[in-house]
């Protein structure tokens, strides 16, 4: 079954201007969380990861702070500070078990070491739980499709992102970026 390509075109409901605020994903967009797991376990798991990766992945301390950038990610990043509109990165945290009871934290110092010392970090208990901020006027940027169809049943417009190039892509045709 295919699943609806979420939109970013603002929609009937979507507030006179269009986008007034942006919140961008961190694993996946900006940190590379795949490349990550894939070293760590050796194999690439399905998606969502299942419960013997995560158990896994909770044995590593500060499993977040040592995730890479991805390619692109930074240039991305400045072009949206730019664009001059309120900006935070809007990220999930896994259970709280074993070492992943920093991720919220790990997170933050990622964001802090590798874009912005002063862009806002909200952290949510599991990917879906991102809706609870949509509003019209909201732009979600997450490589999860099924967070961004939460996020527009709540009145948010998304975008899926796949790449850095496709993102700026569709981001410059929203007249965001120049």
């Amino acid at each position: 079954m295919n699943s609806p390509r979420p939109d970013p075109r603002p929609g009937p409901d979507a507030p006179p201007g269009g986008v007034r605020r942006l919140y961008l994903d961190l694993d996946g967009v900006m940190a590379d969380f795949d490349a990550f797991v894939r070293a760590q376990l050796g194999c690439r798991p399905p998606s969502p990861l299942p419960g013997w990766a995560w158990r896994r992945l909770s044995a590593i301390p500060a499993l977040y702070r040592q995730l890479q950038p991805l390619d692109g990610a930074k240039a991305l990043f400045r072009e949206l500070v730019a664009a001059s509109l309120p900006l935070a990165i809007l990220t999930a945290t896994p259970l709280p078990t074993a070492c992943l009871a920093t991720a919220a934290d790990d997170k933050r110092e990622w964001v802090r070491r590798h874009l912005c010392p002063r862009v806002p970090v909200i952290t949510v208990s599991g990917g879906e739980a991102k809706a609870l901020f949509a509003a019209p006027g909201a732009l979600l940027i997450d490589d999860s499709e099924r967070n961004l169809r939460a996020w527009q049943a709540r009145g948010g417009l998304g975008l899926h992102h796949r790449s850095h190039r496709a993102t700026r892509e569709r981001l410059a045709a929203l007249g965001i970026l120049h």
